[in-house]
């Protein structure tokens, strides 16, 4: 069963996300989540943005390979879930969305999509438009359009490198530069891009 991590400053909300995501995956709440995301196999983390450290927490997570985060925000504003995606988070919801919502939510982050409010997704298209017109960067390959669709699958940097070839770190390089080579700057706008242009279809 699938592990996640509940990060909120409250013990009831913890209580509560446990009672709503309990039935399908295990919901643990670490005190330190970042050296539970190295631990656990494929882990999801649902962190409320409540504090300069809680956004600190998403930066580090988002760079540790295969962790999803959907961020938790008291007030859902445009320039806060944008900031949130930017930094890596996979989805972003109010913290007093209803059970269904967090589900689904949930749902979306393992299945490779993301689920945001539609003025979010609005503002995030808005702000992509000139990049998408722009011809300064150059397609993928077929392998690095392998290395994408797995990535949007959940596959870890380590698994890739391995079918690869390559060691983790080489990699990382790899990715990098593709991420580059696209014109964004991290694998959450790398794989955004993708799915906007089609490539993550087989």
């Amino acid at each position: 069963m699938r592990r996640i991590a509940v990060v909120d400053p409250l013990p009831v909300f913890r209580v509560g996300m446990a009672a709503v995501l309990g039935d399908e995956y295990t919901v643990d709440t670490p005190d330190d989540v970042l050296t539970w995301a190295v631990a656990v196999d494929r882990p999801l983390v649902m962190l409320t943005l409540w504090s300069t450290q809680s956004w600190a927490t998403l930066t580090a997570l988002a760079e540790l390979p295969a962790v999803l985060v959907v961020a938790l925000l008291d007030e859902v504003t445009v320039a806060a879930a944008v900031r949130a995606a930017a930094l890596g988070a996979v989805g972003v919801l109010d913290r007093a969305a209803p059970g269904p919502h967090i589900r689904r939510a949930v749902h979306a982050a393992v299945d490779g999509a993301a689920i945001l409010p539609q003025r979010i997704l609005a503002a995030l298209a808005a702000e992509l438009a000139p990049e998408l017109d722009a011809s300064s960067w150059e397609p993928p390959s077929d392998t690095q359009l392998r290395w994408l669709r797995e990535l949007a699958a959940g596959s870890t940097v380590a698994h890739i490198a391995a079918d690869a070839g390559y060691s983790e770190r080489a990699m990382f390089r790899l990715l990098q530069s593709l991420y580059a080579q696209l014109g964004v700057r991290s694998r959450t706008e790398a794989l955004m891009k993708a799915q906007q242009r089609g490539w993550l279809r087989t």
